[in-house]
């Protein structure tokens, strides 16, 4: 991590808050609204970004 872009790590270090949001759906029966599946996109967009 102290030899990559920042704009990388910082990306796929937020790719934490995905595990969380699909465990807590999945597992442990959260409500998925639509604040918590674009923030979830978000994520997913920003990462996907960073690797073209």
């Amino acid at each position: 991590m102290t030899v990559a872009p920042i704009a990388l790590v910082s990306a796929l270090r937020e790719t934490s808050i995905l595990f969380a949001v699909l465990i807590g759906w999945l597992i442990m029966g959260d409500k998925m609204d639509r604040s918590k599946a674009l923030a979830a996109a978000l994520i997913v967009t920003g990462v996907a970004l960073t690797r073209l």
